[in-house]
């Protein structure tokens, strides 16, 4: 009995290979889309959680929309979003990238919008205050997929909250004396 090395298993290894390569190709798009989905998802729940701390913050009817705007984008930096430098003025700012837009709005309790949106000067209690918060999605991406997605596609949340400003409360200081 005589061994001899069986032509077929070389051959069938480079075509193994070459399988492989071929479903690399067509596999690879797939996982890094559903990598890039992960991350929007991610994004996604990252800017609700600093939409969320700024209107409850806001909420309390002693932080100014300056304030607020700098607790978002603190937020945000401290939870991996390393391209996000600054708050955007405007829609149009925020274009340029690498800032987020957060607007915060006073509704009193007839749904009219109050001043300029300072909670700490317009708002009183039980006075609506919508906090909305906007990034850029190529400021959060991990792949190129604005390749694929339009370049002005943004990640928003927007929170509702009620003011539990404080009531003053007059407090008679006088012992009375029977």
């Amino acid at each position: 009995m005589r061994l001899q090395p069986d032509r077929r298993t070389t051959r069938r290894t480079a075509a193994a290979a070459v399988e492989f390569a071929v479903v690399l190709i067509i596999l690879m798009p797939f996982l890094v889309g559903i990598w890039e989905v992960g991350r929007l998802v991610n994004a996604y729940q990252e800017v609700m959680n600093a939409t969320r701390e700024s209107g409850r913050q806001a909420a309390t009817g002693i932080k100014t929309t300056a304030q607020i705007q700098q607790i978002v984008l603190t937020h945000l930096q401290n939870n991996g979003f390393s391209k996000i430098k600054s708050v955007a003025s405007d829609a149009t700012d925020l274009l340029g990238g690498g800032k987020v837009l957060v607007t915060v709005s006073v509704y009193d309790k007839n749904g009219t919008q109050i001043g300029n949106g300072d909670p700490k000067v317009d708002a009183k209690q039980m006075y609506k205050i919508e906090v909305t918060v906007t990034v850029l999605y190529k400021d959060i991406e991990y792949s190129p997929t604005s390749f694929f997605l339009q370049p002005a596609y943004n990640v928003t949340a927007t929170v509702d909250w009620n003011c539990m400003r404080d009531i003053p409360l007059a407090v008679n200081d006088v012992i009375p004396l029977y």
